[in-house]
């Protein structure tokens, strides 16, 4: 095993010799051990991040856990990680699976952010915002409810600068498209949306899992009455939120669209920029409207342009408490990972989705071989309280799980 050290203020170890990596890479191998909760509802494939009552940490550096050790050097280095084949149990007489061996490096959990901004991904004149939006600029439009006679879709328009959304409402809506019509104060939405993928100004493709950001030229001339203009990208599970949908709202005011205020949307917006994260198929979707007008209203806005940007994950402190010893015991004193079911999961897209299941089987045995480092044992049911003298009264052949 490679000689390490620990950086206690990034939250992150350090191979002797290499750089401290901040900062999330796509598009390679990694791997993620968890330990479920009783109870727990985790399922192998589920998205980072995970609740906080699952034991869980990964082999990416500056995200979340990362601090599956590493083993090698170099270009040959990979996470430190040992697989056993099958083995015969004595003296029961069966076969078992094989044990696998982890070695953890326990430090204080990293806080990540998200920073935005540093590059430009998609310039503007390039989103179709134009007077093609609706044909050749890929912009379709979209109305949260069938068969609507009201306007938004008639609102709906473009020009030379682009497309806009101006109209105006006084005492209802009509419900319906046909007889008999139904008259009311619905709240009522309507938005224009596109998919992107990275390559509008011919740049590289995004790749499934990256951050990207966005902000917007939009020109709002006329507002009364309730509803707010929205922007909204969809995509992956974004690493703050967990939410594939994420969006910010500008109510009535002088907000800058260009420049997004933080306090809108806090999980999402950063350096003025609306986060979003490409999919598995590296495209994020974006939309563009009003939500939420009811009578009597009246608007006019101009959706012009927009950039997208490329954010990267940050460290900016540390919890307090190092993460693989505050797990050890309950507020009792009492330990309580031993004996819980257990998965080693691969990704080969650097962490945005897990594909392959490498070990199923049950936290054995828990050993703190060096400074800082943790060696954990997975294996088949119940073979650490057997071996254990403090479960020597108990039926050696039963199994047992929490």
């Amino acid at each position: 095993m490679a000689a390490t050290s620990i950086d206690a203020a990034a939250g992150a170890f350090v191979v002797t010799g290499y750089a401290a990596s901040l900062t999330l890479l796509h598009g390679y191998l990694v791997h993620r051990l968890v330990v479920t909760a009783p109870g727990f509802t985790f399922q192998p494939g589920d998205p980072d991040p995970l609740p906080d009552t699952d034991f869980w940490i990964t082999s990416r550096r500056g995200n979340y856990h990362t601090w599956i050790a590493q083993s090698g050097e170099g270009l040959e280095a990979g996470p430190d990680i040992s697989v056993g084949g099958q083995k015969l149990e004595l003296p029961l007489g069966r076969a078992t699976d094989g044990e696998v061996q982890i070695r953890l490096i326990d430090v204080a959990a990293p806080i990540a952010s998200i920073a935005c901004g540093m590059d430009v991904l998609v310039a503007e004149g390039d989103a179709g915002l134009d007077s093609t939006a609706y044909g050749a600029g890929g912009w379709t439009i979209h109305n949260d409810q069938a068969n609507q006679a009201w306007p938004p879709s008639d609102w709906w328009g473009v020009n030379v600068d682009g497309p806009y959304w101006a109209g105006s409402v006084l005492f209802f809506w009509i419900d319906q498209g046909f007889p008999p019509y139904t008259l009311g104060t619905f709240a009522r939405s309507s938005w224009i949306e596109k998919t992107f993928n990275g390559t509008e100004s011919g740049g590289a493709a995004w790749t499934p899992g990256q951050i990207v950001g966005c902000h917007f030229r939009i020109v709002w001339g006329l507002d009364t009455g309730a509803g707010n203009i929205f922007a909204e990208m969809e995509g992956g599970a974004h690493p703050v939120t967990g939410e594939t949908i994420n969006r910010v709202s500008f109510p009535n005011g002088g907000y800058d669209f260009w420049t997004i205020d933080e306090a809108l949307a806090p999980e999402v917006v950063f350096d003025g920029y609306l986060s979003g994260v490409a999919d598995g198929s590296g495209e994020l979707t974006v939309r563009l409207g009003g939500e939420a007008y009811s009578p009597s209203a009246n608007v006019s806005v101009a959706f012009k342009d927009l950039e997208f940007v490329s954010c990267e994950e940050v460290i900016v402190g540390t919890d307090a408490e190092r993460y693989i010893t505050g797990w050890l015991a309950d507020s009792d004193a009492r330990q309580q990972l031993l004996g819980r079911p257990a998965y080693l999961e691969e990704s080969l897209d650097g962490g945005a989705t897990w594909s392959r299941v490498l070990y199923r089987g049950y936290l054995k045995q828990i050993t703190l071989d060096q400074s800082l480092t943790y060696l954990l044992t997975l294996g088949d049911a119940g073979r650490g309280r057997r071996n254990s003298k403090a479960w020597s009264g108990l039926n050696p052949v039963e199994e047992f799980a929490a």
